[in-house]
């Protein structure tokens, strides 16, 4: 897709005869844009590669990455599409070279998980990641189901399950990647573009919110979530909210709350507790999420982490299957708990079904189930099977309140019929050849 010596199979022997990355640089210096390439170390195609002339193809890959870092300009990220299945007897020191060669132009350059070198960012796709603010990290969704290029006309994802996706992403501290793939004249396919759009109005009102912010200090649930900005904190009211919400009071004094789309909000707080009172509203009502805004009289990043709901599971007894290397220090349970994206409950690579069985001590009301992994690493699998188990007593039989197969936090939260449970059961089914790595677990009860 540019113009390059490396070999003649490039884009300015197509038809086009034009360099396209140049023409996307151009626009993003003009724009005011920093400038990511996504990069694939793999090239099919090359007579050498994944051979026993591989030595010969890492030249070449050399080759493609000092013209792409040399020839356009700025570069922010470099986004790589991993390198497996082929290990590091054939990628030797190719990796380094390469980061070195990128850094030693772009100082600030930010590199991307997948690249088989040492990330500047944890990068996850389509799957939410862990409250983390120690490790920058994304997550990377396509616009709709066709992957991360126009491949055939498809429906746009629904503009709530985007959303849902943005705003968990930016309130765990994270960055929100949306792919977006042109048809094959460079237009945008019309219903991709109406999402856009979708993104468009709700971004006039709540920008604010969005841009600049950090995640916290409230723990997102089923509620919502929050971000916060100087001296404000943002609520991201769910529709699962009706007319009032109950979240732990913020050790700092309020000064205004209000709501950005300028509708009724009143509130109050004492010692122990924020309520908020939205005037006629129902669970369920559109839109999707709403926005509170919180301005205090000090600086909203440094408060502590609270939880907008409790994790009924983080003081509860917990027994796991199994742990990676029986390395219950590295890899302990104690991981989910911590608000520490780096930190995981971790499995053997050959185990297929993974179990944790938590005892609550008390029957206890349950509605819904959060989980993120630590990091998608190489070979990692989109689809996980997971289920959710609940029974009241020893002697009950176990009820399975959640079956779901996909990418692990995709979605964020899932929901379910209200429960009453003592004895809680997580099972993960997966292929081996992969460590199961969940950072974040995470289960409610009911809103207040």
């Amino acid at each position: 897709m540019f113009d390059t010596k490396a070999t003649g199979y490039n884009i300015l022997a197509t038809p086009y005869k034009q360099d396209v990355a140049k023409l996307f640089a151009e626009a993003c210096q003009r724009q005011g844009l920093a400038l990511g390439w996504q990069f694939s170390p793999k090239d099919w195609k090359h007579p050498d590669f994944n051979t026993e002339n591989h030595d010969r193809y890492n030249a070449y890959y050399l080759q493609l990455l000092d013209e792409l870092s040399a020839n356009y300009g700025p570069i922010a990220v470099m986004w790589f599409d991993g390198v497996e299945p082929i290990g590091k007897d054939k990628w030797k020191d190719v990796p380094a070279k390469a980061a070195e060669m990128m850094y030693s132009r772009h100082p600030n350059l930010l590199v991307g998980t997948h690249g088989a070198m040492k990330e500047d960012f944890i990068s996850f796709e389509i799957g939410v990641g862990p409250f983390d603010r120690q490790k920058p990290w994304e997550t990377a969704e396509g616009i709709n189901p066709s992957g991360w290029i126009f491949n055939k006309p498809i429906p746009a994802f629904p503009f709530r399950d985007l959303l849902r996706t943005m705003i968990y992403t930016i309130s765990r501290d994270g960055n929100y990647l949306l792919d977006v793939g042109p048809m094959p004249d460079g237009t945008l396919y019309p219903p991709d573009a109406e999402r856009l759009g979708d993104f468009a109005a709700f971004m006039k009102t709540n920008a604010e919110a969005v841009h600049g912010t950090r995640g916290g200090p409230y723990r997102d649930g089923a509620w919502g979530s929050a971000t916060c900005k100087g001296n404000s904190v943002y609520l991201w009211v769910s529709d699962q909210v009706g007319e009032h919400l109950t979240l732990p009071a913020l050790p700092a004094k309020i000064l205004k709350a209000s709501r950005l789309d300028g509708q009724p909000l009143t509130w109050k707080t004492d010692r122990k507790r924020l309520l908020l009172h939205f005037p006629d509203r129902k669970p369920g009502a559109n839109p999707v999420f709403i926005c509170v805004k919180i301005d205090l009289d000090k600086p909203a990043y440094g408060l502590p982490i609270l939880d907008g709901q409790v994790n009924e599971l983080a003081t509860a007894a917990v027994k796991a299957s199994a742990i990676k290397e029986n390395n219950v220090e590295k890899y302990v349970t104690a991981g989910l708990f911590d608000n520490l994206g780096e930190t995981a409950w971790e499995t053997p690579k050959t185990d297929t079904l993974c179990t944790l069985e938590f005892d609550l001590g008390k029957l206890t009301t349950l509605t819904a189930l959060s989980l993120a992994e630590k990091g998608q690493i190489e070979g990692w699998n989109h689809g996980c099977e997971i289920r959710l188990k609940t029974r009241a007593s020893t002697s009950a039989e176990w009820q399975q309140v959640i079956r779901h197969q996909g990418a692990i936090g995709a979605p964020p939260i899932l929901q379910f019929a209200a429960t009453s449970a003592r004895f809680v059961k997580l099972e993960i089914r997966k292929r081996p050849g992969f460590e199961l790595q969940l950072a974040e677990l995470r289960v409610f009860g009911s809103i207040k």
